[in-house]
């Protein structure tokens, strides 16, 4: 369930995708994920390593509170200018984060509470706009940024 060609031309963010998916193999979680070179992006490493740690830990998190049927589907894509990312985790039916204002489920501490904020801010940054969907054993996160400049 893992693939392996994860390369995505940032080498921290590769680093960081590598130990995602060993930490997904670890859980049984069946990860796939499609990319492209990022390596000519206006975003910077810190940004990178912001988005997609927080978008994945956040899948993880939801993920590991189920007894089976653990997915993460992450696909990258260049529109132009423009970055497309679709991200799609299984959850539990009874979790409602787009009602709950993605209140952090987690035990609250120095640690906790930020990852959406911070997701939020980078899309904003980069004049994005993401969109969230919940499907009762699912959530699918839809982001599209400016990570291009214009030529």
């Amino acid at each position: 369930c893992i693939d392996r060609n994860i390369r995505c031309g940032v080498p921290i963010l590769d680093c960081l995708l590598e130990e995602k998916e060993k930490l997904c193999r670890e859980k049984q979680i069946c990860f796939y994920s499609e990319w492209i070179d990022l390596s000519d992006s206006k975003v910077t490493n810190f940004e990178w390593i912001g988005l997609m740690a927080n978008l994945l830990d956040n899948a993880i998190e939801a993920c590991e509170k189920l007894s089976k049927d653990r997915k993460i589907e992450l696909i990258i894509k260049r529109k132009d200018y423009y970055l497309v990312c679709s991200l799609i985790n299984s959850k539990s039916s009874e979790v409602k984060p787009i009602r709950n204002n993605f209140i952090s489920s987690k035990r609250q501490g120095k640690e906790h509470g930020y990852g959406t904020r911070i997701i939020n801010g980078i899309v904003e940054k980069y004049n994005g706009d993401i969109a969230y969907e919940d499907t009762q054993d699912q959530l699918k996160i839809h982001i599209i940024m400016q990570a291009w400049e214009y030529e």
